[in-house]
């Protein structure tokens, strides 16, 4: 995982929600983390492949401000779906009826959407 923060640690979620809107006029979505006690941190991104990362870096350098980046390895959960054999046809119509039932979402969605729905329930490994 390559992940970029911003460089200051804040002692309080408003300096880092001020913080984050100096980002967000950039065009970097934010996510405010809360760290430890009385400490939270900007997360500026969290990407699982090199390529995006690289984009990402490139960015940032264009906005010439400080950030912190860390590249670790971690266990990723993934999903594999597995249909019976159909036509492209059919697969798309029983995806989109998936999807529509809401059963493919927490697969699909952005991550700053999927912590807001189920961050409190993620355990730190």
């Amino acid at each position: 995982m390559h992940a970029f923060d911003d460089a200051e640690l804040f002692t309080n979620s408003k300096m880092a929600s001020l913080a984050a809107k100096t980002w967000n006029a950039y065009g970097i979505s934010t996510h405010i983390i809360r760290a430890d006690k009385g400490v939270y941190l900007l997360s500026l991104g969290r990407f699982y492949q090199a390529v995006h990362a690289t984009r990402m870096q490139q960015k940032l350098k264009q906005i010439d401000k400080r950030y912190r980046y860390q590249q670790r390895i971690m266990p990723i959960p993934t999903w594999r779906f597995t249909f019976a054999p159909a036509s492209k046809q059919k697969s798309e119509k029983l995806w989109q009826e998936l999807n529509k039932k809401g059963l493919l979402t927490p697969v699909l969605m952005p991550e700053e959407s999927f912590h807001t729905l189920y961050g409190k329930h993620i355990k730190p490994t």
